[in-house]
């Protein structure tokens, strides 16, 4: 399935932590929306499953220091706007 990459939604940064040594930064981008999965194939090297979700739903079942990127992503594209955060947390808050 190709998408096309659109504009940066939310840049975040976090601190080295326990087991990683170094600082990291993610980026998150608007790739469109999917309504299907046809034409996904899924190697099992990288991805094992896929599925959709509401954003409350994908924010339980992601990691604590992931989950707030969901909202700042949706936020950001509503607002054409992109968000910086750090270690998960708005920059702005």
């Amino acid at each position: 399935m190709a998408v096309a990459v659109g504009e940066l939604l939310v840049v975040d940064w976090a601190p080295s932590a326990e087991q990683r040594p170094r600082a990291i930064i993610s980026f998150t981008f608007d790739c469109g929306t999917i309504t299907s999965l046809d034409g996904l194939n899924l190697s099992g090297q990288e991805l094992e499953d896929v599925g959709f979700f509401s954003d409350q739903e994908a924010e339980q079942r992601l990691p604590g220091n992931v989950a707030p990127r969901v909202h700042a992503a949706i936020c950001a594209r509503a607002q054409h706007a992109p968000v910086y955060m750090t270690g998960g947390a708005s920059a702005r808050s």
